[in-house]
């Protein structure tokens, strides 16, 4: 499941630079997702990302960079290591609740959950709201 996860990782951040090139630039920054899909990635690839690699493929100034890694440090999901050159990685419980998020992301994939997801947000009518209409 750690493979498909992965897959689906790199999946959403090519979705995300293809978004980039048919939307205005800025029009859909996260640059808190941004960062934690990169350092995913590159952990679950035995890869080290330093500040510097997070804020070109951001597309982040080092400013605003510094900000987002304040709060990301402060909520313990990243971490500055120094071993063996300064580089930014997850903090273990963060590397879980990514690996959790995307495997529930998968499941979608997998059953009705979508459905009723979408239903429940208001997007498709569901039985109940057809019948009532």
């Amino acid at each position: 499941m750690r493979l498909q996860a992965l897959k689906l990782a790199k999946q959403i951040m090519a979705a995300r630079l293809i978004r980039k090139r048919h939307f205005t630039h800025g029009l859909f920054d996260e640059h808190a997702w941004d960062i934690l899909l990169l350092l995913y990635i590159a952990g679950e690839e035995g890869q080290i990302v330093t500040v510097e690699e997070v804020a070109e493929f951001t597309e982040t100034r080092l400013s605003s960079l510094d900000r987002w890694l304040i709060v990301l440090k402060a909520q313990s999901i990243t971490v500055l290591s120094s071993w063996p050159h300064p580089h930014l990685e997850l903090m273990p419980e963060a590397k879980t609740k990514m690996l959790s998020l995307l495997l529930e992301t998968l499941s979608l994939q997998n059953d009705d959950h979508t459905g009723n997801l979408a239903s429940e947000l208001g997007l498709i009518p569901n039985e109940d709201r057809i019948g009532n209409s």
